[in-house]
């Protein structure tokens, strides 16, 4: 509510052979409290992984997804992050850089 920062989150699965030098994070993104519902978070392919954003979602309300996605690729993940949100009770606010963004 105070414009400061409610977490730092660190990608947990990198896309294979595209970002191999990315370092992966570790932990799941917390869930805040904030006036607008309890909102996680998740980076781009981390929502390709059913198990991980049942975790990383768990009481979310709103889940914030940053992308970077390219061509045919982009449609489907928007797809896939979609049901992912279906799945698991959340409203997904999607930002991607060249790919589907949306809510």
């Amino acid at each position: 509510n105070d414009g400061s920062i409610a977490f730092r989150y660190e990608k947990v699965n990198p896309v294979f052979m595209v970002e191999s030098n990315v370092r992966p994070g570790r932990d799941l993104a917390p869930i805040v409290e904030t006036r607008l519902g309890k909102i996680g978070g998740a980076i781009c392919f981390d929502f390709d992984f059913p198990a991980f954003i049942r975790r990383a979602s768990d009481s979310a309300t709103l889940m914030l997804q940053p992308g970077w996605d390219w061509g045919p690729i982009g449609t489907l993940h928007a797809k896939m992050d979609a049901t992912r949100a279906l799945e698991n009770g959340f409203t997904l606010f999607r930002c991607s850089s060249g790919g589907v963004s949306g809510v």
